[in-house]
């Protein structure tokens, strides 16, 4: 349908003809984006934006995010998601292009490849201390202990709970930090080597101070 051409939607989510980033760096406390995928992934370019906004207003009923959204600037732009749709409801879309972006058989790296890749690309841009930190929370690689990775996610909940109860800080922020430790604990391959009450402990002042620093400075680069 065309959207992006619209004033208003320029005004709302940027231009579409922006540059694509190799990065992006994410304001956690920033309202004037919907939260659904992880990692702020509105803030990404403005076609993310309205692809997340178009994705919330299309999983639930419109009391539901307006409800969720009140005196959030993301209101305005779910609102006019809700405009556009009313406006095109049974109208067949202008674009009927059906390029081929890229073939199927142009394709011949392995999954195995794929993901060694990604994590050595989505390492990049985490605070130099991050992963000594987590080795002194983690330090026992013996097999017969629990993974920290395995722990963490079994505690995920009440974590992002306690710390923002004690912070204040939305719990989809603080989420994505604990989801970003689960993921360098994963691949150091990090165990416990104290017993779980413990180790939770020193998890949570690890994940409070953690938040904290991303309040403070911001999050760091992520990559695309």
């Amino acid at each position: 349908f065309r959207f992006r051409s619209r004033r208003r939607w320029r005004e709302l989510f940027g231009l579409f003809s922006q540059p694509y980033p190799q990065s992006y760096q994410p304001e956690p406390t920033s309202r004037a984006f919907v939260l659904h995928l992880g990692a702020w992934y509105a803030q990404a370019h403005p076609a993310e934006d309205f692809a997340e906004t178009f994705a919330v207003w299309l999983a639930s009923p419109s009391a539901r995010w307006r409800r969720r959204y009140t005196g959030w600037a993301a209101l305005q732009k779910l609102e006019y998601v809700n405009r556009l749709a009313e406006g095109v409801a049974g109208l067949a879309p202008k674009n009927r292009r059906r390029d081929v972006v890229r073939p199927l058989s142009e394709l011949t790296m392995t999954l195995r490849e794929h993901y060694r890749r990604k994590r050595e690309y989505y390492a990049v841009g985490l605070p130099t201390n991050y992963d000594r930190d987590l080795k002194r929370l983690f330090p026992a690689e013996s097999k017969g202990h629990v993974t920290a990775a395995n722990f963490l996610r079994g505690v995920r909940r009440e974590l992002v709970q306690a710390v923002a109860e004690g912070t204040g800080v939305h719990q989809y922020t603080i989420d994505q930090i604990l989801l970003k430790m689960i993921d360098r604990c994963k691949i150091l391959r990090l165990r416990l080597a104290t017993t779980e009450e413990q180790v939770a402990r020193r998890v949570l002042v690890m994940l409070t101070v953690q938040t904290a620093n991303v309040i403070h400075t911001g999050y760091h680069r992520i990559a695309l």
